[in-house]
């Protein structure tokens, strides 16, 4: 495998950076057309989301500890990626949508918390951080289980 080239993402002139990586199969044969590339992404980084895992993380955090989904995404939005409140609210449409995957996933990776809280996002959530036990357990779910944090299937 040979890298040949980033994946780039930019907001504006000023912030930009590396989200992964092109690579290619060099024992294709180029003439034929037959030119495989496969790209692979930083742990830290959600596909198709342009905020990273440790931003999409405080979000959660913070709803974690009993904060509305305005008030939460008002604060996280303070830590460095502003965006409409209906952006809060796809995304949080999007974990309902993947909790049954995400579930199956940390069921295999150790036990539920015994402490069941009344939205089974909410259980599903804590039984990652208990899971992972680091500063950003969606990177660490990434890496660990090498699958996009919120594909549904």
């Amino acid at each position: 495998m040979i890298r040949h080239g980033y994946l780039r993402w930019s907001d504006g002139p000023k912030r930009s950076g590396i989200r992964g990586w092109r690579i290619r199969c060099p024992s294709c044969n180029h003439h034929t057309g037959r030119d495989k590339t496969w790209s692979l992404r930083l742990g830290d980084t959600l596909r198709r989301r342009w905020f990273s895992a440790r931003q999409l993380w405080s979000f959660i955090q913070l709803l974690l500890n009993g904060r509305s989904v305005k008030k939460s995404w008002e604060d996280a939005c303070l830590k460095g990626f502003p965006s409409s409140l209906d952006t809060a609210y796809k995304v949080l449409r999007r974990l309902d949508l993947c909790q049954t995957v995400l579930r199956a996933q940390l069921s295999a990776r150790g036990p539920p918390p015994e402490g069941k809280t009344g939205v089974p996002l909410f259980h599903v959530l804590s039984h990652m951080k208990e899971a992972f036990g680091v500063s950003s357990p969606i990177e660490a779910y990434q890496l660990s289980f090498q699958r996009d944090f919120l594909a549904a299937a």
